[in-house]
């Protein structure tokens, strides 16, 4: 069977850039090319100003994957990291109601659904509160934050993407996706498995729960694992099972 060529779309976690991504291409299946999206103000976007809102984000990422989409030809799938997860929801239900034709496949990984929200807002803690309680949800580790330099440059882009996230209104009411959606998380989270679950109340598609050993950031010890099971779960788009 010939298969069709697909575009799978990464989108990184807060703080993050498209770097994270940089060494999947080699163990992704040949069909599957790899579509590593930089948000504003990091890598090499580093010159450009940081976003003022999630609203803005979300219409940089749209404008800057429509060329992909243009011909509405070959077939693609969207994988988000923690923020990246909120990020390919809300891209998904613009592309759509631009008249885009849906991903055929979202892989949400390490976040909550969008009713479930924090009590806590975490941009507005002092920088050292707010870093913190970073550790503590395992998103940086105690070295990155002795670390000065790091701190200066990563800091502030760790604020404007968390409190620009906090400040999304994504609860509120959508049409049903009608894509499949595999949810992913490290088995050491804080995040609760009947919590992110509830990501199947967002499409009329089959949701799937997969764990991997490890904890916020499971992606980068359980690499080779992770993408084996997108490259069997991409493969069966073709076959019309889903795993």
């Amino acid at each position: 069977m010939k298969l069709e060529n697909l575009n799978l779309f990464c989108f990184p976690c807060a703080g993050g850039m498209s770097s994270m991504y940089s060494d999947w291409k080699s163990h992704l299946l040949p069909h599957i090319s790899i579509v590593s999206m930089e948000l504003a103000g990091r890598g090499y976007r580093t010159n450009e100003s940081l976003y003022s809102s999630f609203d803005e984000l979300i219409n940089d990422m749209f404008e800057r994957i429509q060329p992909y989409l243009e011909d509405q030809g070959d077939p693609y799938a969207l994988f988000g990291h923690s923020m990246g997860a909120s990020i390919i929801f809300e891209l998904t239900h613009k592309l759509i109601q631009e008249g885009y034709k849906p991903p055929v496949h979202l892989f949400i990984s390490s976040r909550r659904p969008p009713h479930h929200t924090r009590d806590a807002l975490l941009h507005t803690l002092p920088d050292d509160q707010f870093l913190n309680a970073l550790q503590k949800l395992g998103g940086i580790s105690e070295i990155l934050v002795s670390d000065e330099s790091f701190l200066s440059y990563f800091l502030p882009i760790l604020k404007s993407d968390i409190t620009n996230l906090e400040s999304n209104n994504g609860g509120e009411e959508k049409p049903l996706l009608g894509c499949n959606i595999t949810v992913l998380m490290g088995e050491d989270e804080s995040i609760l498995s009947e919590e992110i679950r509830e990501w199947e109340r967002y499409t009329q598609g089959e949701t799937s729960l997969h764990t991997f050993p490890g904890g916020h950031f499971y992606l980068n010890s359980q690499k080779q694992n992770l993408i084996a099971m997108i490259n069997n779960t991409l493969m069966n788009v073709y076959t019309g099972e889903y795993v």
